[in-house]
């Protein structure tokens, strides 16, 4: 749900952020108090978004839109559900119509209503048509981090393998951000570049309190070459993520990471029960992308 969050820039009256019970149970006051106010159900449907109501959370962002038909937060939110609901052509249709009439004072949120866009697109298989949304996203002066990541997705499934891992490292060079390093040290490790990955993956090795990450990262390095290697690397990774999964409830991508690593192993019963269980605490089609590609293989 973090991407829908990234897209609050409203003020409610809240003095603070609370816990998302106690700024509902606020929010509803509020709303008795004023009905006629959008922005208050829209709000309301983001806190309900955070403890994963997406159909309480869509009803509100409706009641907002009741109000101000033109409200664009409230139509990306409603798209942001359904393409995570499993409807991406309904997403996309919202979406759409949405960007055909947007009002002066939220210009601001077409980079991440492309960047949406985009994404649906790639989900629905037409990577050219996600390309154009996604460089659209980025023709601004302070894009999304995530888009980068998109567009690289949609420049490998166009065969532009090398323009995806150029854009990724000069858009970490750039930014400086770790998920972007990330990003490009993951399409490296897809492009079969082991080479220039591993010498990164040594180094967070070395550096990491919580390793598990690139000890599947360095598994995928390795995987071809060394397979007795990369078991012992995943088996690790496991080891060290099944006492951080011991929280209720358990941190998403790190279920992922587990369900990738039994994947990698072969014990695919495991991994279907950890991306289920993923699923049902709200993944994001980005946090199960690299998952789902490893279990079609």
């Amino acid at each position: 749900m973090r991407r829908l969050l990234l897209i609050v820039g409203l003020t409610t009256g809240l003095q603070a952020h609370h816990e998302p019970g106690v700024t509902i149970a606020q929010l509803d006051e509020q709303i008795q108090r004023t009905p006629q106010v959008a922005e208050l159900f829209y709000q309301r449907g983001v806190e309900l978004l955070a403890i994963n109501q997406l159909e309480k959370g869509r009803a509100d962002f409706a009641a907002a839109l009741a109000l101000k038909t033109d409200y664009l937060p409230a139509k990306r939110c409603i798209a942001q559900i359904d393409f995570q609901s499993g409807k991406p052509a309904e997403a996309l249709q919202t979406l759409r119509a949405a960007l055909a009439d947007v009002p002066a004072e939220h210009q601001f949120l077409l980079p991440g209503c492309r960047q949406l866009e985009g994404e649906i697109l790639l989900s629905m298989h037409q990577p050219d048509a996600a390309l154009k949304a996604l460089d659209q996203a980025l023709d601004t002066k302070f894009p999304e981090l995530y888009t980068w990541q998109l567009r690289a997705e949609a420049q490998q499934a166009l065969g532009k393998i090398d323009e995806s891992i150029a854009g990724l490292k000069a858009a970490w060079e750039r930014s400086r951000a770790v998920i972007l390093r990330n990003a490009w040290i993951d399409a490296l490790l897809e492009a079969g570049k082991t080479g220039d990955a591993l010498p990164v993956i040594e180094a967070e090795l070395a550096a990491s309190r919580f390793r598990s990450s690139w000890l599947i990262r360095r598994a995928r390095a390795t995987q071809a070459t060394d397979a007795a290697a990369s078991a012992q690397d995943l088996r690790a990774a496991i080891d060290e993520l099944t006492p951080r999964l011991a929280t209720d409830p358990p941190a998403v991508s790190l279920l992922c990471d587990r369900a990738l690593a039994y994947t990698m192993l072969g014990e695919f019963n495991a991994a279907e029960a950890d991306r289920a269980r993923a699923r049902s605490l709200g993944a994001s089609p980005a946090n199960l992308r690299l998952l789902n590609k490893a279990l079609l293989r």
